[in-house]
């Protein structure tokens, strides 16, 4: 797994996907030294082996599970993902701010899913408005644990970026509250059905 941001949403990011889906090797970069360093004791406390890269610019080609928080007043990652990656993109919740290079995020649109927390994506999504997508077309949270939309359905093997906001509750949280029934796995919002499925996620790089 790589972190892009090591404040208070990398952290509980990270403490989200060890409980959740047992990741035990973590790659965080920051801006700083120190907060990443701080982020990477924290995760071997937790039982996951961390280290602090200068550049993550190689990652996304590489790990399934990429996360970005970061200030968003800049790219962070111009790196094109891997074909079954999980991107949690965080931080840019303005149509100013940016974490990810339009090239990538029309890369992932294109071959694989995007969906937004909620309907305020079209109008605040960075990520997506600086791509030139039509951000009312990604399913929201909600569309995908009602299972409302085709689109909520990626193709499998598929990369999925989640556009999520540093204000929501957890993982979409303020969504899922005003969800209802929810009749999709959750693990298929997180996670691509092949990743997940190919070998414990213990075993591999993530």
């Amino acid at each position: 797994m790589l972190i892009v941001g090591a404040g208070v949403q990398g952290r509980a990011h990270l403490e989200a996907f060890i409980a959740g889906f047992d990741v035990r090797d973590v790659r965080i970069a920051s801006h700083t030294r120190a907060s990443p360093e701080a982020l990477a004791t924290h995760a071997r406390a937790s039982g996951a082996q961390s280290t602090v890269v200068d550049d993550p610019n190689p990652a996304p080609a590489h790990h399934p599970l990429l996360l970005t928080c970061t200030s968003a007043q800049a790219v962070a990652l111009h790196g094109l993902t891997r074909s079954d990656a999980f991107v949690a993109a965080v931080s840019a919740f303005t149509p100013q701010m940016v974490e990810w290079a339009p090239g990538v995020v029309r890369a992932i649109a294109a071959s694989g899913t995007i969906i937004v927390d909620t309907r305020d994506a079209d109008h605040e999504a960075g990520d997506l408005l600086q791509a030139g997508l039509k951000v009312s077309a990604p399913a929201t949270l909600r569309d995908v644990v009602r299972d409302d939309r085709s689109q909520a359905r990626a193709p499998i093997p598929a990369s999925m970026m989640f556009k999520r906001w540093p204000g929501r509750l957890g993982f979409g949280g303020g969504a899922l509250r005003h969800a209802g029934p929810i009749r999709t796995p959750i693990k298929r919002l997180s996670i691509p059905r092949t990743t997940l499925d190919k070998e414990p996620l213990h075993a591999r790089r993530l």
